[in-house]
């Protein structure tokens, strides 16, 4: 069996600041937190509450009629945490003691990679196992606060990426992706310095995958059952630019293993 040595530290961010790794990280927003385990920084984004419309709005000009529409409000009543990049595979050995990804770096220029070939129910139980080394509450976001996020919780709505009005600005999809994933990070990030929101590889989220509804919706969570389909949201380094726009979404049985489907954190306070 294999024996982890664990080292745990946390900063609170008080003012913005700017972190480095890769090519310099972006600005994040004020009381933002930073936990290092096994030597692997996640920094988590302070979202602070807001409302927006969720789902296929008018910048989202090639957006599916059935699983984007129809658009809809959305209050967010609490702070919330999510992680500025895609959980990388370091970071999911360390915890789970081995790399389930097809793609991994050939070289140190590719450190950061982030994790595939992770199910729904992997990323639950990886969430549970990196909540007993840290004592912190992370979690899966719901799909109402990764898009919240991806917009930039309100900073962002007219673009239909995260981050800006080009999808080749911030993220790696079909046509750049050199067909695999990149290390997180290298794309330029949205308005509150996340990064890989549009492209890179899909993201798993809480909730299960079913049509929207009309009306505004207070901290929705669509969560009928773990076995049925659940959300996955942001695009990928094999998909076409409509795919990575902040309201596109897709689903997947919670069983289901990837080479472009991955995952990042929420936190609650």
């Amino acid at each position: 069996m294999k024996k982890f040595y664990f080292t745990l530290s946390v900063a609170v961010i008080a003012l913005s600041l700017t972190v480095s790794c890769g090519n310099g990280r972006a600005d994040v927003p004020e009381g933002s937190v930073e936990v290092s385990v096994g030597g692997n920084d996640i920094m988590m984004v302070r979202i602070e509450p807001g409302k927006f419309v969720m789902g296929g709005t008018s910048e989202q000009t090639e957006c599916d009629y059935y699983s984007e529409k129809p658009e809809h409000s959305v209050v967010i009543t609490k702070p919330f945490y999510i992680s500025q990049t895609e959980v990388t595979q370091e970071l999911w050995e360390y915890v789970m003691g081995s790399n389930p990804s097809m793609y991994m770096a050939h070289d140190d220029t590719e450190k950061g990679l982030p994790v595939i070939n992770v199910s729904w129910y992997d990323c639950k139980e990886f969430i549970k196992k990196l909540n007993e080394l840290t004592g912190r509450k992370f979690r899966l976001p719901t799909e109402a606060e990764w898009e919240f996020a991806a917009r930039g919780a309100g900073k962002g709505y007219s673009l239909p990426y995260a981050g800006s009005k080009f999808v080749d600005r911030v993220a790696c999809m079909a046509t750049n992706s050199e067909g695999r994933p990149h290390p997180v990070a290298q794309y330029g990030p949205n308005e509150i310095g996340i990064y890989d929101m549009s492209g890179n590889v899909w993201e798993w989220v809480e909730d299960n995958f079913q049509q929207y509804k009309p009306g505004e919706l207070t901290d929705p969570l669509v969560h009928a059952n773990d076995t049925l389909s659940h959300s996955v949201r942001g695009g990928s380094f094999t998909d076409r630019q409509s795919k990575c726009r902040t309201s596109s979404r897709d689903g997947n049985w919670p069983d289901y293993k990837q080479t472009n489907l991955g995952f990042r954190l929420a936190m609650d306070e």
